[in-house]
């Protein structure tokens, strides 16, 4: 039974592979981040947001949804632990607040200090400056693998 249980382990992969494989949910998040974080500032603006705006951010918060699948799925060990944590807490934050943002934006109650919250909104913010950075020391320790 050896061939049963050894399908339910995960796979080993070389250092080199793991930071390829943290590199490549990187760039998609790098890649989906100047959306983001127009969709968020567009939730914040003032006056109606546009149905249009609300389906762009639906599609983001899935990206960023499987993402994280993507990262979930990547068997690390040593250092890109700590890489694929940070990796997580971000990409959970810009779908949060994707998400967030768009409860605020498409409210069907009035509410002062929810419109208040909203006005409040302008993009991701340092966050995706953290994002950018992991991204590239990713991108460099790749290079050096």
């Amino acid at each position: 039974m050896p061939g049963f249980l050894s399908h339910f382990r995960r796979r080993h992969l070389s250092a080199g592979e793991q930071l390829t494989r943290l590199l490549s949910v990187l760039d998609q998040a790098a890649a989906a981040a100047p959306e983001a974080d127009d969709a968020v500032r567009a939730c914040g603006a003032p006056g109606d947001v546009p149905g249009r705006l609300g389906h762009a951010a639906g599609e983001l918060v899935s990206t960023y949804h499987r993402l994280r699948e993507e990262l979930a799925a990547i068997p690390v060990d040593g250092d890109r632990v700590g890489i694929a944590a940070e990796a997580e807490r971000l990409l959970q934050y810009h779908q949060w607040l994707l998400h967030t943002s768009l409860q605020l934006a498409f409210s069907l109650n009035a509410d002062p200090r929810k419109e208040a919250m909203r006005r409040r909104l302008d993009g991701i913010g340092p966050p995706a400056a953290r994002l950018q950075a992991l991204r590239d020391r990713v991108a460099h320790l790749r290079s050096t693998t």
